[in-house]
């Protein structure tokens, strides 16, 4: 046994010596935390999720190549939305400081006019974390 688990044990022990059997084991069940009904945990867990943003970002990453050329489709992709900013990893260096440079409006009004303004910046973000590039 782990030491936990003798602790336990003779914890338990102690209360069915000093109450006896039935008496003890109540006792021990009214020292427990009260567990909680499931409905309460998943509303919240689905309390802490914008249900709003998922199903946004979900356009957003369905329409991508679609919205943007295929070349920097390939090179990267939208991986988060955080406080109304469309955060999107870019795997290259130099397609990042391109993309940052010349085509961040056009793809910020793009983004705009797909999620109703309610996306009010993009950002490009360095890339390699969640996902490696590959060069063809």
């Amino acid at each position: 046994m782990t030491k936990n688990r003798r602790y336990r044990y003779s914890y338990e022990q102690v209360f069915r010596d000093w109450y006896g059997q039935e008496m003890g084991s109540l006792e021990i069940e009214s020292y427990q935390k009260r567990g909680k009904k499931l409905e309460k945990v998943l509303d919240n867990v689905l309390g802490d999720l914008d249900h709003g943003d998922q199903i946004l970002f979900r356009k957003i990453i369905d329409e991508w190549p679609n919205l943007v050329s295929p070349e920097i489709s390939h090179v990267s992709s939208p991986r988060k939305i955080y406080n109304n900013i469309l955060c999107i990893e870019v795997y290259d260096a130099p397609w990042r400081y391109s993309l940052e440079r010349n085509f961040k409006s056009e793809i910020q009004k793009l983004i705009q006019n797909l999620s109703n303004q309610r996306i009010k910046t993009i950002r490009f973000v360095p890339g390699g974390k969640t996902r490696t590039f590959n060069r063809q």
